[in-house]
């Protein structure tokens, strides 16, 4: 069985956003110190894709990857195939593997995109 997990980025702060809840009308519940409760707008979400990299790191929607040939993807959802894949440059994509590796993300270093 796949673990679906999240996580958020805050695009204002450019920041992961720690301890959250998605609530009603996709506000970003926060609770960063355990005490405090607060509604963010101004975020991305990324999910989990149930897949680990060839080191055993975790690979998440909005990852930057590398496959054996040395060649750079980032990891997108894709709708039409109801599944995670990686895509270059809005061109080309292919089903995600687990012997890619994770190098980075859109949100902290998105210039390896270039």
């Amino acid at each position: 069985m796949r673990e679906i997990k999240f996580r958020a980025w805050d695009n204002k702060a450019k920041e992961w956003i720690k301890g959250f809840a998605i609530a009603e009308g996709g506000q970003l519940l926060i609770d960063q110190i355990g005490t405090s409760i607060t509604f963010r707008t101004g975020f991305s979400l990324m999910q989990y894709t149930g897949l680990k990299d060839k080191n055993g790191k975790e690979i998440w929607e909005g990852d930057v990857v590398k496959d054996m040939f040395g060649e750079i993807f980032e990891v997108q959802w894709h709708k039409y195939s109801a599944g995670f894949t990686v895509i270059k440059k809005n061109l080309w994509n292919r089903d995600l593997r687990e012997d890619d590796e994770v190098i980075g993300n859109i949100y902290e270093h998105s210039h390896l995109l270039d």
